[in-house]
């Protein structure tokens, strides 16, 4: 029933391999004898009728049925690493293998070895088969491949070949002279496949031995694999069939964490006194900025020609006098957001254009700074967070700045009314702010806030809240999950 020669079985028969191996071989034995009278009661055969058919069941046919259809000097190493289909046919029998030749281990004039790439009877996909290559009829053939075998990433024959990382994941590295088959073409280049078979097995470490055998287990439903599974976003490791479900899991549980994570944030605006709302509308002809506090005080309402707002180049080469411009420019009030907590809304270019104007009267060239808000503190997108419109980070957790209307050159403003601009942002501040919170899960978004990034990161304070947020994925699911 092995891939042996009929000396190897008779030595396993006589105890040569030792007691274990000859009982096993025995047991085959009797267990293939014990069927055959089975065939011959139930349906009349005679023992070698019934030994012929069990053995063509069982693909134990002799070599000697199937006639030579290769010559002995055919040159079989150019198959060697080449996914093939192996037929032959013969006393009305016809077997098929599928797979990847490989080399004998040891030099031979007509016997090759088959990987399995499709189940047979009795063996497996990945298992490794010795043949008489002269008895088989080969497509491709050996004289019509010329070129080494190249394969891309889909169409790797990975139960026989794998490359050296595929290798390492499995606790193997090629064995000492072994070939390369074949290569990969993969996006950091061509890299070579050895066979699976004939690698060795790495140097026993515990810890990476465990590692490796987390890789290669279902974290659902504890199924084993050669190969590592994918890793989920939760950092566990699925099979196939559970790998979707695993992630639907992880994006429903974010989806509660980014909507606890805006109610949160939402608290803290409004309990801080510096919160003011900005609104910045353009269109072709006018410029439109009202600056309220959170209990409605209007600090700005004004409006200004676009026309009349100085360009890039106005501001660089000094071609505007302050002056010129309007009144209103000059008050305290125009420059209410210097040390203020911004929560901006505005049309694309006009923060742009209402910045240059306080600059021109500061005398600073730093043209954004005095309207930037906090990379935390952008209500458009912590609210479409909170209705799960949007996800609630990328990997370092930048929030972007949504901007009316999109990232367009130049918006009409298309009916945007900064009155109602300002309400529609208390209001969304309002309902995000009476979000009904477990204990468990406020305590968790309020330390998933605190690892949020702000303007005023340094290298030992970015690591340290790093650190922070990953010993909080610990527990993210147990606060957050479906079950939770």
């Amino acid at each position: 029933m092995e891939d042996i020669t009929t000396r190897q079985a008779r030595e396993r028969l006589n105890g040569a391999c030792g007691a274990q191996a000859r009982d096993s071989a025995w047991r085959t034995v009797k267990s293939f004898r014990a069927v055959v009278e089975e065939r011959m009661a139930s349906a009349g055969e005679t023992r070698q009728e019934a030994e012929e058919v069990l053995r063509a069941e069982w693909d134990l046919l002799p070599e000697t049925m199937f006639p030579e259809v290769q010559r002995r000097d055919t040159p079989w190493g150019n198959l060697y690493g080449v996914r093939v289909r192996c037929e032959r046919t013969g006393g009305g029998h016809t077997q098929v293998r599928e797979g990847v030749i490989l080399p004998p281990p040891k030099p031979h004039a007509y016997q090759v070895r088959i990987g399995l790439t499709a189940p047979t009877r009795r063996h497996k996909p990945g298992a490794v088969l010795t043949i008489d290559a002269r008895r088989w009829q080969m497509t491709p053939g050996p004289h019509e491949v010329t070129d080494p075998p190249r394969y891309t990433g889909r169409d790797i024959p990975r139960e026989v070949l794998a490359t050296i990382p595929e290798l390492k994941s499995q606790r193997l590295v090629p064995a000492r002279l072994q070939p390369a088959l074949a290569t990969v073409k993969q996006a950091s280049g061509r890299k070579d496949l050895y066979a699976i078979a004939d690698a060795q097995a790495m140097p026993a470490s515990p810890k990476a031995e465990r590692s490796a055998q987390r890789r290669r287990t279902c974290s659902t439903c504890s199924r084993t694999s050669r190969q590592a599974f994918p890793e989920a976003s939760d950092g566990r490791f699925y099979c196939p069939d559970h790998h979707t479900a695993a992630e639907q899991r992880w994006e429903h549980a974010m989806h509660r964490l980014g909507r606890s994570v805006s109610a949160i944030w939402a608290r803290q605006v409004l309990e801080d006194a510096a919160s003011i709302l900005v609104v910045l509308v353009s269109d072709l002809e006018h410029l439109s900025i009202r600056i309220e506090e959170l209990d409605g005080t209007v600090l700005l309402a004004q409006e200004m020609p676009v026309a009349d707002i100085p360009s890039d180049d106005d501001v660089i080469f000094d071609r505007v006098d302050p002056e010129t411009l309007p009144r209103w420019l000059h008050s305290p009030a125009a420059h209410c957001t210097s040390g203020r907590r911004i929560l901006l809304t505005t049309t694309f270019g006009a923060d742009e254009d209402f910045a240059r104007l306080l600059s021109l009267i500061e005398g600073s060239t730093r043209v954004l700074w005095p309207l930037r808000p906090e990379r935390r503190d952008y209500l458009r997108c912590r609210y479409d967070v909170w209705l799960g419109r949007g996800r609630m980070y990328d990997q370092r957790h930048r929030l972007g700045q949504d901007y009316l209307g999109g990232w367009l050159p130049t918006h009409p403003k298309a009916g945007y009314d900064p009155r109602e601009l300002v309400s529609e942002m208390r209001h969304r501040l309002a309902v995000m702010a009476k979000t009904d919170l477990t204990d468990d899960r406020e305590a968790f978004a309020t330390a998933w806030l605190g690892t949020e990034p702000d303007s005023s990161w340094s290298v030992d304070a970015k690591s340290e809240r790093l650190s922070r947020r990953t010993a909080l994925k610990s527990t993210f699911l147990t606060v957050f999950g479906d079950d939770a």
